[in-house]
């Protein structure tokens, strides 16, 4: 295995780019670490306030959990214990369990999401196969819903932030606050009460 570490040194945010799938996960040290048993091997440079990781296949990859993060990974990305902004894009899966903010992000395949907060430039988010959503912190979101099975929407509070979730699986909404029902034809999808496993941030 082909293991690397770099200091932070005052960088502010870290990008890391996958051949292959990834598994992200923050820490509290003060520098980053990068694995892989890819003979395609691995790289790690700083550039300015960014520092970049490029892994030719897969591998696991420790990051200061404060730091911004943005993952490409042209198959599956699983991001956890993260507490700053968060931002995915996966040719496969995705899944991000983080206390931080969720910025714009999309997979190919199955989208799982469990986060604080969403960035507020996020109109939409889509997924090639089933999407799970949670978000913690209370929005008066209207969430506007197109999977497999049709059309429907819910709103929570006054439902003044439109959001749009396109799935070509499932989508499954993940709360336990209270909601109204939005669809015209009083129509809903599936809707299940938050579990602990399930829980934003959990590592």
């Amino acid at each position: 295995m082909t293991t690397r570490k770099l200091p932070l040194n005052g960088a502010r945010a870290i990008e890391i780019r996958a051949g292959a799938d990834v598994r992200v996960l923050g820490w509290d040290e003060d520098n980053v670490q990068a694995a892989t048993t890819s003979f395609f091997g691995l790289t790690l440079e700083r550039r300015g306030d960014l520092i970049r990781i490029s892994l030719g296949g897969s591998g696991d990859v420790h990051v200061p959990r404060a730091v911004a993060l943005q993952v490409h990974a042209t198959r599956s990305a699983e991001i956890t214990g993260m507490t700053g902004d968060v931002s995915a894009y996966t040719g496969a899966h995705l899944t991000v369990q983080t206390t931080g903010t969720l910025q714009p992000s999309g997979a190919g395949g199955r989208l799982s999401l469990a986060c604080a907060r969403l960035a507020p430039e996020i109109q939409s988010l889509g997924a090639g196969r089933d999407l799970r959503f949670q978000v913690d912190e209370p929005l008066d979101l209207h969430l506007q819903i197109q999977d497999v099975g049709g059309r429907w929407a819910i709103a929570f509070g006054a439902g003044t932030r439109a959001l749009k979730l396109e799935s070509g699986g499932d989508v499954v909404i993940v709360t336990d606050r209270p909601y109204t029902v939005a669809s015209p034809n009083g129509i809903t999808g599936l809707i299940e009460r938050p579990t602990a496993a399930g829980a934003a941030g959990a590592a």
